[in-house]
């Protein structure tokens, strides 16, 4: 191979590297299968369903800490004793 200089516009360099780019997108984007027309309802979908993981989480976070502090609360009342007389 022959080392050549090669000079190109900045447009033409511009156009080139856009083309490249939208090729290099696209070719990302199949092979993760989100090449067709139903690509932006997968998107959506799998925005919902990290949403409702986030929930489902933060739930299950605020549900064990609960449990915690019910937890440490009856242990401390059996320890020192409480009379309850309603």
């Amino acid at each position: 191979m022959s080392d050549h200089i090669v000079n190109i516009s900045r447009d033409d360099l511009e156009t080139l590297l856009e083309a490249a780019a939208e090729r290099g997108a696209r070719k990302a984007l199949l092979q993760v299968g989100l090449h067709d027309d139903d690509a932006m309802g997968d998107l959506r979908d799998l925005r919902g369903l990290l949403a409702a993981y986030k929930t489902v989480k933060s739930s299950i976070l605020t549900t064990v800490g609960k449990a915690i502090a019910v937890a440490v609360i009856a242990a401390l009342a059996f320890k020192f004793g409480f009379n309850w007389k309603p």
